[in-house]
């Protein structure tokens, strides 16, 4: 633990200083008890002269102590009341020699005085001592209350009038200085007892029963008491004796404050804040106050400044008592709008979380109902916030009527709503489903606008044990996002889709530490060949490259596990940049093999309309390579994301050079018009027509007139999906130019497929059988 600054080290010298306090005002005290027994003036002047130096000296060092601020940390406000205390218990020493003085020392007017004025200053001295022990409580416990002083003055009250039940003289002519003498003597027994009480109570509140420090003060607190005792120890005959020996007390208990005030901090573990002591000790005022006034009523005439001093504190523990119900009815309060909706009065995210886990620990069955209201933004868009709001009111009404008894409604935050059906409830989770989504579609009449909004639901159970909260809300929350998806306005947990589905985002956040690391993106993500075959010479005229992803975990994933992940992400630059360039690379190391063939490549429809394709088309560019042997695959759909700028970017890519392709012809938003406004080279069939044209008259009519257009429109035409030599005796029938599929070979790596070309091409020329023979060999490469 780090050591507080005012935590002075062993050989400072106010901590020396403060030591030399304490044995100087034992010793004192010492030799004004031996007073006592001594009549003659000189040992009682001396002991009178050494309290009165030793009183200056413990100023003079309470003051030094002061001036170095005790401490930065949270109990330096309490040091500080404490030797503030300590210093004025030191001037009335001083004080009360003063006053002794004063009265030229007659007896008993002049000890009197003196002794009124010094038990008076040391009453002085008590709020502060007070107050620094509730800031003390207060940097231990972070709690400080203002009846934590109201009880102290009404304890104080309540001890001075039970000691004038006991005693007290009459304040008549002759005895005036008698009468005050002990009033004042009560009061400080009452402040003695409230200190020593209040020092040993925060010492256990707060943790501090081993800290010396605490045992320091609560030895300097109970001096006061023994002081006020004297006059009745002494007697009248000796009183000035025990003056000197009360003053020796209280010069004892400002060395040890001073003392305790150096001491290292102990390290204690700061306790949370609790109101059962302050409550208490109003409680213990209020009783003892009711029972002075009781005593005071049946027993004899009642004494004014009795019956008055325990009104006051019984008035000041009542107050208290208002306080803490007052409290309590603001906390109650708090606690209930702590769990409750603002808007819809309905129970909070809060409130149901508390209930799920209440359930689920008495492990009774539970469901969980999570409701989306659709197009509930478009609304609150349209119509604004207070349509908005009324909306979700009416709702939550809507809602409340559905609900079996004993389930509970919940406004999670937004157009997001939750139901916890318990118990038997539980089983029927799937009817209350379908009846909230019904109750949720309903039209409502809002400012004379007739607004309907649809409610998705999602069901999930506690069907495993152990089952947390927060998974039973997952769970309906996979359930819902499944409801809306498929439109069926209820959807219940299926743990093989939520296993997906996570298996899904899984490989969202590795794609996304993927393409933040250039090796990573040229280790994982690689670049894979099928060949294109001329139907008219089967010669292989090209290739198109088409990605794979060699997981870590999951193995070789192909493009339909991760490219739609890869677009969502916004990381088709990454992906597309790395396609191109080992497109580029396996082309240039074609050519200097000798081999002359076309490579095409996929273009994402999303990225098409991106600005930053053209800018990796000019970095591949940059590498001297001729773009007539590459070709840009687009599809119809690409084209319709954003016509005019993808039309922009095709028209671009044309200039620069590069091939077109409209890939998946015939299935996307086909459109004559298109083939007049791309400058394509190339169509290329979506093996959807190729695998039923055999057995579909009508698809192979579509074919033909597609190559027929093609070919009017100087067209290359492309059939992918080619599986067997009767489908592609068909489509050679039919006037298509070219085609690729697994008759001849599966995308194949860049080494792999040079070797199948090889052996390709050392084929006789018409032996189909004998080149799928080669394709066959190749597939466990691919």
């Amino acid at each position: 633990m780090t050591q507080p600054r005012y935590a002075m080290g062993a050989g400072h010298p106010i901590r020396w200083a403060s030591v030399a306090g304490l044995l100087l005002s034992t010793v004192t005290l010492l030799g004004a008890l031996s007073t006592v027994a001594v009549t003659a003036d000189a040992p009682f002047a001396l002991a009178e002269a050494l309290n009165c130096g030793l009183a200056g000296y413990l100023a003079v060092v309470t003051v030094l102590l002061l001036r170095r601020r005790p401490g930065e940390g949270p109990e330096a406000e309490a040091w500080r009341y404490l030797l503030l205390g300590s210093l004025i218990q030191t001037f009335a020493v001083l004080a009360g020699q003063s006053a002794a003085m004063l009265a030229h020392g007659s007896y008993p007017a002049g000890v009197d005085l003196g002794w009124i004025v010094f038990t008076v200053g040391c009453c002085a001295a008590a709020p502060f001592f007070y107050l620094g022990l509730v800031r003390w409580k207060l940097a231990r416990t972070a709690l400080a209350d203002p009846s934590d002083l109201l009880n102290g003055v009404g304890a104080w009250m309540l001890i001075v009038a039970i000691a004038n039940i006991g005693h007290r003289p009459p304040l008549v002519d002759g005895a005036a200085l008698a009468f005050w003498r002990t009033e004042a003597g009560y009061a400080l027994i009452g402040a003695g007892f409230v200190l020593v009480g209040s020092a040993l109570a925060i010492a256990n509140i707060s943790g501090l029963a081993r800290d010396p420090r605490a045992w320091l003060v609560a030895g300097a607190m109970s001096f006061p008491m023994p002081v006020a005792l004297a006059p009745l120890v002494f007697g009248e005959g000796r009183h000035a004796h025990g003056a000197i020996a009360s003053q020796g007390l209280i010069l004892v208990a400002a060395a040890l404050i001073g003392l305790a005030s150096q001491r290292r901090a102990t390290a204690v573990e700061i306790r949370p804040a609790i109101t059962e002591s302050s409550t208490a000790g109003a409680l213990t005022v209020l009783v003892a106050g009711i029972f002075v006034l009781v005593q005071q009523a049946l027993w004899g005439p009642g004494d004014p400044l009795v019956t008055g001093l325990a009104t006051a504190a019984l008035l000041g523990a009542c107050y208290r008592f208002i306080t803490v119900v007052h409290e309590l009815a603001v906390l109650a309060r708090a606690r209930q709008e702590a769990l409750t909706d603002e808007l819809t009065g309905a129970a909070n995210r809060r409130a149901m979380v508390l209930a799920i886990d209440q359930a689920l620990d008495r492990r009774q069955p539970a469901a969980l109902l999570l409701i989306d209201l659709d197009r509930f933004k478009l609304i609150n868009d349209r119509y604004g916030h207070a349509v908005g709001d009324r909306l979700l009111q009416d709702v939550t009404t809507s809602f409340q009527q559905h609900i079996p008894e004993g389930g509970l409604l919940a406004r999670l935050g937004g157009d997001e709503f939750a139901v916890l059906l318990t118990g038997p409830a539980a089983g029927d989770a799937e009817a209350t489903a379908r009846r909230l989504a019904e109750a949720g579609a309903t039209y409502r009449n809002l400012d004379g606008r007739p607004v309907r909004v649809h409610a998705s639901v999602g069901v999930a159970h506690n069907d495993q044990p152990e089952m947390p909260g927060v998974e039973l809300l997952r769970r309906a929350d996979v359930a819902m996002y499944r409801a809306k998806a498929s439109g069926s306005g209820t959807g219940l947990y299926d743990s093989a889709l939520d296993a997906a589905a996570q298996e899904e985002q899984e490989l969202a956040e590795d794609l996304e530490w993927v393409c933040s690391q250039p090796t990573a993106v040229q280790e994982q993500f690689q670049v894979f060949f099928q060949p294109q075959v001329r139907i008219g010479d089967h010669r292989v005229v090209g290739a198109e490259a088409l990605v794979r992803w060699q997981h870590p975990r999951h193995g070789l994933l192909g493009p339909a596990r991760f490219v739609d992940l890869v677009e969502n992400q916004g990381l088709m630059d990454v992906l597309t940049e790395r396609v191109l360039h080992e497109s580029v690379t396996q082309w240039q190391r074609w050519r200097e093999a000798g081999l002359q063939l076309r490579v095409s490549v996929n273009l994402s429809a999303g990225f098409l309309a991106d600005p930053r394709l053209l800018e990796i088309l000019d970095d591949v560019l940059a590498r001297d390579i001729d773009p007539s042997w590459f070709v840009m695959e687009i599809t119809e759909t690409g084209f319709m994301v954003d016509p005019r700028r993808a039309g922009n970017t095709i028209r671009a890519m044309a200039m620069r050079g590069f091939g077109i392709s409209i890939d998946d012809y015939g299935t996307g938003y086909s459109s004559l018009s298109y083939l007049n406004d791309i400058p394509a080279a190339e169509l290329k069939i979506d093996q959807a027509f190729t695998r039923r044209i055999l057995a579909d008259e009508r698809t192979a009519a579509i074919v033909a007139g597609t190559a027929q257009i093609a070919h009017r429109l100087d067209l290359r035409l492309l059939v992918e999906g080619v599986e067997d030599e009767a489908t592609l005796a068909v489509l050679g029938d039919l006037g298509c130019d070219e085609a690729q599929g697994y008759l001849w070979a599966p995308p194949l790596p860049a080494d792999a497929f040079v070797t199948w070309l090889d052996r390709y091409e050392s084929r006789p020329a018409d032996s189909y059988l004998a080149r799928k023979a080669s394709s066959a060999s190749l597939n466990s490469v691919a």
